[in-house]
Order: structure tokens, then C-alpha cells, then sequence
């Protein structure tokens, strides 16, 4: 079974480095892309992914609340790969309260982006047995 992906991110740089990490998957299909949180649960509401991969720091934050998006994003059993250039308690702190199993450093994500995805894709999602445990320990 492929993993459906839904990248929401406001930089079209990023998109772009992500989509092509991404494309050289095959087990990986980038359904959708989000340019702010409220896109990001509209798309994941209609293409219901496996696994967002979530900026931390869009523009749209100070309208919905990380509670908010991460109810919305986990009601479609989604798992929430958080990724932001920050790395510090309070980074972490923001990508738990939007339901995040995982957070990456922008910076780091030619290496660990493709492994991230496929951890959580593999027990998430629609059709999915469980859902994907917390990697914060």
C-alpha cells in the first residue's frame, strides 16, 4: 500500500525540496499541498493522508489554535510529521500541541525526511492497523 502524503508548508522553496525528496519514493505519493494550517485541514479532511508533514511556523497560527489543527489533522487518523528550523523545548512543546508524532530540523531533511515518513505511514491513516506511537521519548 503506497503512503499518501499532504505537505503543508508556506515556503514554495521548501515545497519544492520536499516534493522532490518525495517523488524519488515509490512508496510515497504526495497527494496534496497545503500553504497554511486551514488549507492543511481542508486537504486532509478531502485526500485523507497517511501522513502530514507539518511547518510549525505558517503564517495563518495566530486564527486556529495548534489544538485546533492537530484535532483536525488526527480526525482523519493522520500522522503528524511536525518540521520547523527551530529545534529548542519550545519547538517541540508546539509540534506535541499540534498532535505531532515526530519533529525534524528543516535543515537535516535530505537525510531524515524519507525515513520519518515511511515510519509513521507504515502503522497510520485510513486503512491503517494502528496508529503511529510518539517518537519524543
Amino acid at each position: 500500500m503506497c503512503i499518501k502524503v499532504l505537505l503543508a508548508d508556506d515556503t514554495v522553496v521548501m515545497r519544492n525540496a520536499i516534493r522532490i525528496l518525495l517523488g524519488g519514493e515509490p512508496e510515497i505519493e504526495l497527494v496534496a499541498e497545503a500553504e497554511n494550517f486551514a488549507e492543511s485541514m481542508s486537504m486532509t479532511r478531502k485526500f485523507k493522508p497517511h501522513v502530514v508533514i507539518l511547518d510549525l511556523h505558517m503564517p495563518d497560527s495566530e486564527h486556529l489554535t495548534p489544538m485546533n489543527v492537530g484535532e483536525g489533522l488526527r480526525a482523519y487518523r493522520a500522522a503528524v510529521l511536525a518540521i520547523s528550523v527551530w529545534h529548542d523545548e519550545d519547538t517541540r512543546a508546539l509540534a506535541q500541541s499540534y498532535g505531532a508524532s515526530t519533529l525534524l530540523d528543516q535543515m537535516l531533511l535530505g537525510k531524515e525526511l524519507i525515513p520519518a515518513v515511511m515510519k509513521l505511514g507504515s502503522g497510520s491513516g485510513p486503512g491503517r492497523e494502528t496508529p503511529p506511537r510518539s517518537l519524543f521519548n
